[in-house]
């Protein structure tokens, strides 16, 4: 069943990431294997809750036992570079009682920290591995075991439409997604909606909560409680400030991944990457002028991921510096708004969870928690 977002009148498509893709090619071979039915499409069950439909080109035996499929990716009316390149899976059961889960043509290799996936291994993320995995146990339960490989015939040729090598993924591209869909972004139609969500909240209340993206929004379901308006506003920081001025809010709670508001730090109010970066620059910046120690700003320049330079900062004992970047971002925000919203900032990235905090933070999840109207 298609799924479409309305943006002001306008139907966008949503599609299905890498990782979708990847399990329902393996299921396709799993299937052939158990039952001898070639299927051309297949159901996967993603992360978000929504079952989406595969197409898959062809199923056929290889090499004796082994079964390779090729599905097909549908990244909706999202501009993605991956959209309809085929990805196989190659099946083969093992007598290992285990699935063992590997990247062949076209699957980048990890050559630098900081990723998902440690150095040496290939380009499949967490939360595909696992749909990957569990696509085949719907066919074949435990004790029976596989090894699988995925493919990507054109993976050499699209990374280099990329930043995969600049993250140190080479060879070719990831098998990603945390969803499992892909959400349609037309940058116009979004900018627009999310203008709508925000003054749809100012009829509810003057205050509101701002994350970055599906990180973001996984990472404030411990503070499900918060009484006020919630909203995903993308890359879109600026903008959303500004509405928000616009339509009388007065308090923001703004929560992102460090990867994304460490930019907002510099004055970068787009966090898309193709605006700007500067992550490791402005980490190391800071870092500098609260700590300075140059050996540890080094190493926080020659990081890889935001990731990575938390990890080397937090080894030395140097913690209270999350906290003044989020001051920062705090400042930055509320002289976008001219002063006219008190903005309050958290950070946090997946290994730690919460990073740090502007100065009134928790104050104001306290206060929101329990229902208070305003802050003082």
């Amino acid at each position: 069943m298609k799924r479409y977002k309305l943006y002001n009148g306008k139907k966008l498509r949503y599609g299905y990431t890498t990782g979708t893709t990847a399990a329902a090619a393996t299921k396709a071979a799993a299937i052939y294997i158990e039952t001898g039915q070639i299927l051309d499409c297949v159901e996967i069950e993603t992360p978000k809750g929504w079952t989406v439909s595969v197409p898959i080109n062809y199923v056929k035996r290889v090499e004796g036992s082994k079964v390779i499929a090729e599905a097909v990716k549908d990244s909706g009316d999202d501009p993605d570079v991956t959209n309809r390149i085929e990805i196989k899976a190659v099946v083969e059961i093992n007598e290992e009682e285990t699935v063992n889960i590997v990247g062949g043509t076209g699957v980048g290799i990890i050559t630098k920290k900081g990723l998902q996936t440690p150095v040496g291994s290939y380009a499949i993320n967490p939360v595909p591995l696992q749909m990957i995995e569990k696509s085949f146990r719907e066919v074949f339960k435990s004790p029976v075991g596989a090894n699988i490989c995925i493919e990507v015939p054109k993976g050499k040729e699209i990374a280099r439409k990329t930043l995969n090598s600049k993250l140190g993924i080479v060879g070719g591209i990831s098998i990603i997604g945390t969803t499992g869909i892909v959400e349609p972004m037309s940058e116009t139609a979004l900018v627009e909606s999310l203008h709508l969500e925000i003054k749809s909240a100012s009829k509810e209340s003057k205050r509101l909560v701002m994350v970055l993206g599906n990180y973001g929004e996984n990472f404030t379901k411990v503070y499900n409680e918060i009484k006020a308006p919630r909203i995903k506003i993308s890359n879109f920081i600026g903008e959303c400030i500004d509405f928000a001025k616009a339509e009388g809010i007065e308090e923001i709670l703004l929560i992102g991944h460090i990867g994304k508001l460490i930019k907002v730090a510099g004055g970068i109010f787009n966090t898309h990457s193709k605006v700007a970066d500067g992550r490791m620059e402005i980490l190391g910046a800071n870092y500098m002028y609260f700590c300075e120690n140059r050996d540890i700003f080094m190493e926080i320049m020659d990081s890889n991921t935001t990731d990575e330079a938390v990890e080397i900062i937090k080894s030395v004992d140097s913690d209270f510096v999350f906290d003044k970047i989020a001051q920062k971002i705090k400042q930055k925000c509320e002289a976008r708004a001219r002063e006219e919203i008190s903005v309050e900032t958290i950070l946090f990235n997946l290994p730690f969870g919460e990073l740090g905090c502007s100065d009134f933070a928790h104050q104001r999840l306290s206060k929101w928690t329990n229902g208070e109207e305003f802050y003082d």
